[in-house]
């Protein structure tokens, strides 16, 4: 009888205890991902971003031609917070293909992505196939779909490729690598198709840098500073640029920006310490901005338009929500990073001929008392080729840089009539908050900038106001606040 209990109370003891979970199943995508993804990188130059994968031990890295453009400062993301340079080791314009290298002590333990042979067949029209990339201010995402077509050099699917995605792998459920991801083919409406460049003119390429590895530059093992993975937060940022008070209509107000009680006299710098900074050198203009004078810059100017246009009663005045725009998944988005933007932006100005023409007419108009007018032709007097930060006579690594191509194409016609046609670089350069912060012995960092135009054998070099490096400092105290906030720990009323 005894053992008959024994059992039946086991059997209720079992019959009352939770059951695991059965274990998930996970997707063929998912463990393709899994195995690929930590050999696929974000790679960054002057003129733009996208994506590579690593092909070889050895450090080649593959990506877009047209990534690189013609940058000579090529960096490579492995991981957030590891940010490495690259070097080129063969770039074919025509067939939007370059080989990267870097250091091979950062990739001895990272997945090396297999390629399909290219063979007849190796890809299918109906097969699913999955894209990596880095689009927008997303890091390796993943997209899937079907092919829909398959050229002699291409591959046409309904993956989703956005900016950023360029030079990522296309890959079968096999983890294989087939394609390169490089442009789009969207309609006008609905889901678009992308282009990928079939691995069998990788393999061509491949085998041309191979024969260029002896000879290429040695890439560095230096690691370069990484953009910082918290977003300048919203309640920080709304507290920054309140106390800029830049909402000038409000300022008799006592209900300011939905805050009871807070006016003018309480809180503000000045609208003129919310502008960006503003600086001349040689033929450049050069803004530096932080999030809240950004910020406070595009709030204003929406404004102004917006009171410009009738748009803004009392009533809607008094019921505005000028900081609606602000929201918590900004941080996901990429919105408002933390640092310190250097914009340089090339200066207008006559041309040496169009200066002479209009003394002349001056002249003449003088002698005959007879005004012939004049015409002016603009120019650009400079076009970015280098930038560079100093702190203390030491280089600062960037965090970030872009430089872009701006038009000049503009006629006016009438008695004084002016014409531009030009093209010039201008740049925007990212830095670390930190790099303004005081040192060790409570004293401010001598900040300089050098700016070299094309035209010019040496770079112009400025040395920051004082004034300008405490501002720009004081400008991220509410966001080292709120991270000191994140990072206190839980004081749970009561507790011992």
């Amino acid at each position: 009888m005894r053992p008959i209990l024994i059992f039946l109370t086991l059997l209720l003891f079992a019959t009352c205890v939770p059951q695991a979970h059965a274990q998930r199943a996970f997707s063929e995508e998912t463990q393709v991902f899994r195995d690929v993804r930590d050999g696929v990188f974000t790679v960054y130059s002057e003129y733009g971003k996208g994506t590579g994968f690593l092909v070889s031990a050895d450090g080649l890295v593959v990506t877009n031609a047209h990534v690189l453009s013609t940058s000579d400062r090529i960096r490579v993301v492995l991981d957030p917070g590891l940010k490495v340079e690259a070097t080129i080791v063969h770039a074919d314009e025509k067939k939007d293909l370059a080989i990267l290298r870097v250091h091979t002590s950062f990739v001895h333990d990272r997945p090396v992505l297999a390629l399909s042979d290219g063979a007849d067949g190796y890809v299918e029209v109906g097969e699913r196939v999955l894209a990596i990339g880095s689009p927008l201010n997303q890091d390796r995402v993943l997209t899937s779909g079907i092919v829909s077509k398959v050229e002699e050099g291409a591959i046409i699917a309904d993956v989703n490729i956005n900016p950023g995605s360029s030079g990522g792998p296309l890959l079968n459920l096999a983890s294989d690598v087939v394609g390169i991801n490089t442009f789009g083919d969207v309609a006008a409406r609905g889901q678009g198709l992308a282009g990928s460049i079939s691995v069998r003119e990788l393999h061509r390429v491949l085998e041309k840098a191979r024969t260029k590895l002896d000879t290429a530059e040695e890439p560095s093992t230096a690691k370069y500073p990484c953009m910082p993975d918290r977003a300048y937060p919203v309640r920080a940022l709304q507290d920054a640029v309140t106390r800029f008070d830049y909402v000038s209509s409000f300022e008799e107000e006592e209900h300011v920006f939905g805050r009871p009680g807070r006016t003018k006299s309480d809180h503000a710098r000045g609208a003129s310490g919310a502008q960006p900074f503003r600086m001349e050198l040689g033929g450049f203009e050069i803004l530096v901005f932080t999030p809240p004078r950004l910020y406070y810059v595009v709030k204003r100017r929406e404004i102004d338009r917006a009171e410009r246009a009738g748009r803004r009663s009392e009533e809607a005045r008094e019921d505005a929500d000028v900081f609606g725009d602000l929201r918590e998944w900004g941080q996901y988005a990429g919105g408002w990073t933390p640092t310190v933007m250097f914009v340089v932006m090339p200066k207008l100005g006559q041309t040496g001929s169009s200066v002479f023409g209009n003394i002349i007419s001056g002249i003449a108009s003088g002698i005959t008392g007879i005004s012939t007018g004049s015409h002016s032709e603009l120019e650009f007097k400079g076009d970015v080729a280098e930038f560079d930060l100093y702190e203390d006579g030491e280089m600062v690594s960037d965090l970030q840089r872009g430089v872009t191509w701006i038009p000049l194409d503009f006629s006016t016609g009438g008695f004084y009539s002016a014409s531009g046609k030009d093209l010039a670089r201008m740049g925007v350069f990212q830095y670390s908050a930190e790099d303004f912060a005081v040192d060790e012995n409570g004293l401010w960092p001598d900040i300089d900038v050098f700016v070299r135009s094309s035209d010019e054998d040496a770079p112009r070099r400025m040395t920051l106001p004082p004034g300008v490096v405490e501002a720009i400092h004081a400008d991220f105290d509410e966001y080292r606040w709120s991270l000191q906030a994140a990072q206190a720990p839980l004081v749970v009323k009561g507790a011992n």
